[in-house]
């Protein structure tokens, strides 16, 4: 098995223009890792994948993806945080299989933060 290394933070900036005498507020520190996803080619072709299935109970939920070995399609991985719609992604390895991502949940299955994420 292979860990998913997303970073657990991202540092985030931005920039506007607004108008007349508005001012950009811009909120300061880093984000926090929330999920983590796929997609079927570079993330701006915006082919993002379903899991194929999803198990929720016991303070946890499993989401997995199991891959075609026929795909053309290089896959990639993003990594996505709290608070912003910014996002990280790199192509994964050829020949990846399946991925499983785990978070802890809430009783009420509310995801609370993303605990463990590997592919094979």
């Amino acid at each position: 098995m292979q860990p998913i290394d997303c970073p657990a933070t991202l540092a985030v900036t931005s920039a506007a223009s607004p108008p007349g005498d508005w001012q950009v507020v811009t909120p300061t520190g880093t984000r926090s890792l929330d999920r983590v996803g796929f997609y079927s080619g570079p993330p701006s072709e915006q082919v993002s994948l379903a899991p194929d299935s999803t198990v929720e109970g016991g303070g946890k939920s499993l989401d997995v993806w199991t891959f075609s070995p026929s795909t053309d399609e290089p896959l990639w991985v993003a990594c996505f945080y709290v608070g912003t719609t910014l996002f990280i992604a790199k192509p994964m390895p050829h020949g990846m299989k399946r991925c499983s991502v785990n978070y802890a949940t809430t009783r009420s299955g509310s995801r609370l933060r993303l605990t463990e994420a590997h592919c094979q």
